[in-house]
């Protein structure tokens, strides 16, 4: 059996990330749009949840205050180092292409649930000694299916109406 890598853009991940340093105002749009799931790396799951944190305690959002909180919390090594940080603000130019960005992280995160679900199926197959009947591993596939399904309509209306409002 080949082993695939699992779908992820780290790029797109440290773009998103970086025009948010840039320009916090960006925030707003990105949560409406990515939760902190759909980041592939942990530590990119954690900038974005303290970006999250600072936006809503009306705190600004830059290199010098991710840092401080990130070492206030004690998770600024677990992340990179300050650093690691400025070099995400440096990797973008402008927030231009964020829509893009923020595509390509969403699809990357669909696909590797999708990967997530077919696994589950096929563990739930062979797994002989299961107590679960082929009804229930597939009903909890229709679900983890349809709850997918659910976040990328959502994602495809609030891209319209995106789209309607430029």
């Amino acid at each position: 059996m080949i082993k695939r890598e699992i779908p992820k853009n780290i790029e797109a991940e440290e773009a998103v990330l970086g025009s948010i340093l840039i320009n916090q105002e960006t925030i707003y749009g990105v949560s409406e749009l990515l939760d902190i799931e759909d980041f592939y790396r942990k530590s990119h799951r954690t900038i974005f949840k303290v970006m999250l944190d600072l936006n809503t305690t009306k705190k600004a959002i830059d290199i010098i205050t991710l840092t401080d909180y990130l070492t206030h919390i004690s998770k600024l090594e677990e992340v990179g180092d300050i650093a690691f940080i400025t070099s995400l603000a440096n990797k973008v130019p402008s927030t231009a292409n964020l829509k893009h960005y923020i595509n390509i992280v969403k699809e990357k995160s669909m696909l590797r649930n999708i990967v997530h679900i077919a696994e589950y199926m096929e563990n739930m197959g062979y797994d002989s000694e299961s107590i679960d009947t082929p009804e229930t591993v597939l009903d909890k596939a229709e679900q983890l299916l349809s709850k997918l399904t659910k976040k990328l309509v959502t994602t495809k209306v609030n891209n319209i109406k995106e789209q309607t409002l430029n």
